[in-house]
């Protein structure tokens, strides 16, 4: 009888620890379980989060490319006669040295008098943030319209760390035109562009809102900064149909 309860109570005692057993085994299983779900679920936010950053960064390098692009082709396209003309090279001072333009303000040293970074005359954009640039028409063939005025606000400027020979600028264009039944139209739209240190000139965008799509360019003279010649140019034949000189009031 005793040999049987013993039996009973042995029985009894190695259920208890099997079952603890079991239940500890389970419980770090099911925390194992639930780890391995947290970092299954970090590692998945990482990968779409990974994905979404070399897709903001493609976007980034196609504007990047876009944007150089764009400017070589109006530096390239303006030889002949009649067309907007921006000085292809920077020369380097009074010497009879000249550098390329995307060299100037780039952070390195190029020119032997050092006039390629010089802070106080070569590498100052004379098109700052807030100015406002009115612009008073010498001509315009552009269209049957008489422009009056031209209105230049900028409202932001960058200065891309990856190309800081060029300043990224933002600007609101407001134009009076005169049509041909006497009628005002003033048109406003939101442009942008770039300045270059090299060229001393400014490209602006197309004006896509507008009746005719054509690109605004500048050149200053590197003396005034103040004042610039502007031009009125066809974004598909780079010809100037249109000439202005621009004052810059605030």
């Amino acid at each position: 009888m005793k040999a049987y309860l013993y039996i009973s109570m042995t029985i009894v005692l190695v259920h208890y620890v099997l079952s603890e057993i079991n239940i500890r085994v389970s419980g770090e299983i099911e925390k194992k379980l639930i780890a391995s779900d947290q970092r299954l679920d970090e590692l998945v936010y990482r990968v779409v989060n990974t994905r979404k950053i070399l897709e903001k960064m493609d976007k980034k390098r196609k504007e990047k490319m876009n944007m150089i692009k764009w400017i070589t082709k109006l530096m390239d396209d303006n030889d002949d006669d009649g067309q907007w003309k921006s000085n292809k090279k920077f020369k380097c001072g009074n010497s009879v040295e000249y550098i390329f333009p995307f060299s100037v303000c780039d952070g390195i040293v190029d020119c032997d008098d050092g006039s390629d970074e010089d802070n106080s005359t070569t590498c100052v954009n004379p098109v700052i943030e807030g100015s406002v640039w009115k612009g008073l028409p010498i001509y315009n063939k552009c269209n049957s319209d008489t422009c009056q005025n031209v209105v230049i606000t900028i409202l932001s400027t960058r200065r891309p760390h990856w190309f800081s020979a060029y300043i990224q600028i933002k600007a609101r264009l407001e134009i009076i035109r005169i049509l041909e039944n006497k009628e005002t139209r003033v048109e406003t739209s939101t442009i942008v562009g770039a300045y270059s240190f090299g060229t001393q000139s400014l490209f602006m965008h197309t004006w896509k809102t507008m009746s005719n799509r054509i690109v605004l360019l500048a050149q200053f003279d590197g003396i005034y900064s103040d004042m610039c010649h502007g031009y009125q140019v066809h974004d598909t034949t780079m010809r100037t149909c249109a000439e202005y000189k621009f004052f810059r009031q605030s």
